[in-house]
Formats: C-alpha cells, sequence, structure tokens
C-alpha cells in the first residue's frame, strides 16, 4: 500500500507572521508576495550589503538576479491584510535608497518593532513569480465549506480551474508541451487539453509548480511489461508530487493508494486498499485515496466499515489512464480541486502518532502503519538486537503470555510487530485500573524468569480494537537474571534500583506503581494513589500487588479496610493457593520448565 505521508507545516494553511521582532531583525516584503521574511539587521550595514544580505536570504524570486539590480525602498507597514497591493502602493512614486548610504541613517533607533521596513523591487523587466499566488488560491478553495457530499464531491473534484489558478507558462514551454513525439502517435495533446491546467503567459512564472507539473505531463510511462519498481517512479511523479506541492498537512494521513504493475494478474489492488485498511479515523465521514493498475488510475472514496465488518466501504469517483499526457494533465487538475479537502479531513481525525513517518530513535527508526509498527535498526549491532528480540517474543508466544505485542516479521536489519495501538493516557480511574491490569497480568506471566525492566506509558499501548484492553510493547530492555544496570534510565522516571546490578522484579512493580501515579487522571482517588506508591516503595510481589488493587476495585474506597481485608479475592489471575501449589501437576512443571529456557 502506497500512503502519501504528510508533515506538519503551518506555512501551508496560512502565512507566516513575525512577531514582535527583535532589534536584530529587519523585516523585508518582495513586491508582488504577501509574506515578509526576515535580515539580519547591522547598523553598519550600507543598503548595497543590505541587498547582498537580501540576496543571500536564497528567495527563490531572486535567485537568477543579481544584488545591485534589486531596489530597496523604506516603510513603515503593519504586517496585515493583502500585502501585496499595500507594498505596491506605498513604494509608487518613491525614490529607492542610494546604495551608499548606511543603515544607521535610516533606522537612527534601530527598526521598529512588529511593522515591516523595507520593500524589496526586481527590475522591472523581471518576470514575476507567482507560484505562491496561485498555491494559495488552490489551498483557498472552498474555505470555510462543509465536507461534500459524494455527488457534491466529484462535482468538485472536476470542476474547471480559473485563469488565475491555472500555471503559467511562456508560450515557448507551452508550444514544446504540445508537441508529439514519432514514436508517441497515440499520445496526441491540443491545446484545448492543455490549457485546462497552463496558461500562456511571457510576464509570469511559477518556478516549482512548472516544473512538477511540466515532468508529470510529458514523462511517458514504462513499458506495459515493466517491473512495479519501474512504476514508482512514475506514479510518485504524478501522484505523490502533485499532492506536496502545497498540500502538507499534520503527520496524518488522509490520502491512501494501492498500486499494482500492469503485469500482475494476481492481485486486486482495489481489493488490496480494501483488505489493508483498518479504520481508525473517528468521526470523519471518509478518507480519500485511490488505486492503481499500471497507468490505469481510480480515485475513491473510502467510508467506515458497515458494524460488524472490519473492512471499509470504497465507492470510486472517476478513473483516468496516465498513458497520455491529456491523462496526466487531467489528474493534476482533479488532485488540484481535491486536496483541499485534506485538511478538513485530518481536522477531524483524533490525534494520533504520524503515520508512515519515520521517527528517529537512539538506535533504529519507527514506521507507524495503519496496523504494524516497523523498526528499521541503524546501529552497529543491529542483526545482535534483532535476534534478541526473535528470542525475546518468540518466549512470550511459547509462554502464551497475554496482553503483548508479537512479531509480524523480520527481514535483515527490519522487525515488523503487530499489533498496532494507540499510545495514549487513560483519562479515567476505570481506564487506569484496566490499563494496570493489563500490565500485571503480563508479569504474572513472566516473572521470576523475565523482566520488561522498562514499564511507562509510552509502552503501555491501548488496543484499538477493544477499548479496555492494553499491551505492554518495547522488550529492548527486558532481561533475565543475572540483570546489570541500565545507566542511560534517569533516576525519578525508573526504579533505582534498575540503576544497579542485580535488580529483580521490583523495578516492574515500581513501575506499575509509577504508571498510577503519574497517570494524569484528575479523579484519581487518594487510596488507590496510596497503591500505586506502596508498589514503588514496599516492592511487593506481583501477585501481591494484583491481590491489594483488586481489594480496592471490588470493596471500593467507600469500605472499611478491615471490611476489605476479611473479603475473599477473586481468584481472578489464576492463582493456586500455598496447599494446592504444592501437588504435584505434570503441565504445570513442563510449563515452569519452559520458564526456565528463555535464551536472552
Amino acid at each position: 500500500m502506497t500512503d502519501v505521508p504528510m508533515l506538519s507545516v503551518e506555512q501551508t494553511r496560512k502565512r507566516s507572521r513575525p512577531s514582535s521582532p527583535s532589534s536584530e531583525d529587519l523585516f523585508c516584503c518582495l513586491v508582488g508576495s504577501n509574506t515578509p521574511f526576515p535580515v539580519e539587521f547591522s547598523s553598519s550595514l550600507t543598503v548595497a550589503r543590505l541587498k547582498e544580505r537580501i540576496k543571500a536570504t536564497g528567495i527563490q524570486d531572486l535567485r537568477e538576479i543579481k544584488a545591485s539590480e534589486l531596489d530597496l525602498f523604506k516603510v513603515s507597514l503593519l504586517d496585515e491584510g493583502d500585502l501585496t497591493t499595500k507594498v505596491k502602493n506605498e513604494i509608487e512614486g518613491k525614490e529607492p535608497l542610494t546604495p551608499t548610504e548606511s543603515l544607521s541613517k535610516i533606522f537612527p533607533d534601530g527598526p521598529p518593532e512588529e511593522t515591516i521596513h523595507i520593500v524589496v523591487k526586481p527590475p522591472d523587466n523581471t518576470d514575476l513569480n507567482v507560484s505562491q499566488d496561485v498555491l494559495r488560491r488552490w489551498r483557498d478553495k472552498h474555505r470555510g465549506s462543509p465536507i461534500p457530499n459524494i455527488t457534491e464531491l466529484r462535482t468538485r473534484m472536476d470542476t474547471p480551474l480559473l485563469e488565475n489558478e491555472k500555471i503559467p507558462l511562456s508560450q515557448t514551454r507551452l508550444d514544446e508541451l504540445l508537441v508529439t513525439a514519432p514514436n508517441e502517435s497515440r499520445d496526441f495533446l491540443i491545446l484545448e487539453q492543455a490549457n485546462t491546467l497552463f496558461r500562456s503567459s511571457d510576464s509570469e512564472y511559477a518556478g516549482l509548480l512548472e516544473r512538477i507539473s511540466l515532468t508529470a505531463a510529458s514523462t511517458s510511462p514504462p513499458p506495459s511489461d515493466g517491473t512495479k519498481e519501474s512504476y514508482h517512479v512514475f506514479w510518485d511523479e504524478n501522484i505523490r508530487k502533485v499532492i506536496q506541492i502545497g498540500f502538507v498537512l499534520d503527520n496524518r494521513c488522509p490520502f491512501r493508494g494501492e498500486e499494482k504493475d500492469p503485469m500482475n494478474d494476481d492481485e486486486d489492488p482495489r481489493a488490496e486498499l480494501e483488505r489493508k485498511l483498518d479504520w481508525d479515523y473517528g468521526s470523519v465521514p471518509y478518507l480519500l485515496g485511490y488505486y492503481c493498475n499500471g497507468t490505469e488510475l481510480t480515485y475513491v472514496a473510502i467510508f467506515r466499515p458497515k458494524q460488524g465488518n472490519r473492512e471499509p466501504q470504497i465507492q470510486d469517483l472517476y478513473s483516468v489512464d496516465l498513458g497520455t499526457r491529456a491523462g496526466r494533465i487531467t489528474n493534476m487538475r482533479w488532485l488540484i480541486n481535491l486536496s483541499p479537502l485534506f485538511q478538513d479531513l485530518v481536522d477531524l481525525m483524533p490525534l494520533r502518532e504520524p503515520e508512515f513517518i519515520p521517527m528517529e530513535r537512539d538506535n533504529c527508526t519507527v514506521e507507524l502503519t495503519s496496523r504494524h509498527v516497523i523498526k528499521r535498526y541503524t546501529c552497529s549491532d543491529a542483526l545482535e538486537r534483532i535476534e534478541r528480540l526473535k528470542n525475546i517474543y518468540h518466549w512470550l508466544t511459547e509462554m502464551r503470555v497475554p496482553n503483548t505485542d508479537s512479531v509480524h516479521c523480520i527481514s535483515d536489519e527490519t522487525i515488523v510487530l503487530q499489533p498496532r495501538g494507540h499510545r495514549e493516557l487513560p483519562k479515567t480511574e476505570k481506564e487506569l485500573v484496566e490499563a494496570v491490569r493489563c500490565v500485571l497480568q503480563v508479569l504474572k506471566a513472566i516473572h521470576p524468569v523475565l523482566l520488561h525492566r522498562d514499564i511507562c506509558w509510552p509502552n503501555v499501548i491501548r488496543s484499538k480494537d477493544d477499548r479496555s484492553k492494553w499491551f505492554l510493547v518495547d522488550w529492548e530492555d527486558a532481561a533475565k537474571a543475572p540483570t546489570k544496570a541500565i545507566p542511560r534510565f534517569v533516576f525519578g522516571s525508573h526504579s533505582p534500583r534498575v540503576l544497579q546490578d542485580g535488580h529483580g522484579g521490583e523495578v516492574d512493580i515500581w513501575g506499575v506503581g509509577h504508571l498510577i501515579t503519574e497517570s494524569g487522571v484528575i479523579s484519581l482517588s487518594s487510596e488507590l494513589r496510596r497503591i500505586g506508591l506502596w508498589m514503588k516503595e514496599q516492592s511487593p510481589s506481583v501477585e501481591e500487588a494484583w491481590v491489594k488493587l483488586e481489594r480496592y476495585v471490588n470493596c471500593g474506597t467507600q469500605n472499611s479496610a478491615r471490611a476489605c481485608e476479611e473479603s475473599e479475592i477473586p481468584n481472578t489471575l489464576g492463582y493456586a493457593s500455598q496447599r494446592q501449589r504444592k501437588k504435584s501437576n505434570p503441565k504445570k512443571d513442563s510449563h515452569a520448565l519452559k520458564k526456565q529456557q528463555l535464551q536472552v
């Protein structure tokens, strides 16, 4: 499955505005632009040197212009409203600053705060880069409108672009696009088709938009017998890169896809899209997506699964053949019309960890998909770490330890774990007790042979399928006796004993107590908090901790401590009494033998 990762970039939602510039900042604005930018201020600079600093900022519009060709104007403008018009009006009739003038004379008291100080004007014969204006028009389409239903979505998707929403091309570039190569006689493009996305202009250009759109429109697909790998670049040029031009979002993925090469007759990409997607998107009415077989591309809306069904419902929107220039141009227009809807969908999604974005860790990168956690080890001992984890997870599976993750697959220096849950804190005492119970069940099954040693909320994950279930993950630091200290652990977040050699199960019980005391549950009772402190200070066994917790749950805080002590505690975890444990049980003896065979 190809999922278009979207990074959080605030500039894609609104113009970045300076907040209270310091005395060291001089804010400038380019004629025709709506976004001010800072340049380091120094009273010793001349206007000529300031031009060089402005040029050195690397602004796209100034890339082909010499610093000496710039005209600078002193202004005092509030950064609000439509700067494009305000800046143009402000400098009309004014003379530019002379190159030899000193900034100490222009700003004797330093640059005033919260204003734009300098307007930068390129030479009059320079083409105007309208990339940001075109992007802004794309992003602002339908802003504030409700999310459309499917009929409205199809209409919006196929709406023609307005002239000022089209990408400007020089007449020369436009003519080149229309040329049909002798070996591509079936790929005929007429001006009317090109004009659905482009417009002719010899005074404006659109830099990045032009490069990406022309590359997508002009690049022919691989041969029909090409492999999936050969098609990946082609699909990226026509889908991923077009979306990422100006629609970068908050680490969440409202646009999902599945691709197959044309020689693949065994797998249906539409069925794969249904099968691989776990719905985890809260109140979102639908996601957007696509499936592609070679050059045949179909856009879809993906709906929440019906009750009792895991697979989402998929409804086709439009299809297009990317094998022709006309088809690729139509595809880009559809994506431009769809993309403003992405943020509206993301805004309705619950806050989750980033999807499909590699997160750097000390020894590996971690990537979350809809169902799995992918760990790619980057350290020198990667193979040893994976072998060690493989042994631990194999033992956990053999021992039928509940409430843990497991290995989905291993490849070279990568291990894929399942299931993927939600990393979140409990909001109520009931949820907290459910989480603590689940962790204690794990410890009951692994102690005293194996210690987890890193029990903390980031490693206690809530199940996506059953909200009352939590599971313990991240077995990187698990160990059996004799244990060695872990000096990188921080005092206060882990048991002090884990910083010393020879620690035992008390470090895990301390971690469980820490889950209680640091849960952040607002309505946490004083009695449950005392139980958490007792686990941290008294180092009880897992059985003692379980009994104490069950006593609290069954008796409630309103009953007296004595009444609780006299009550019979349910044998929820299957603890045997001392008398029962003395009896010989061949199955249990075999189970105990397996416990001793863990190789870590």
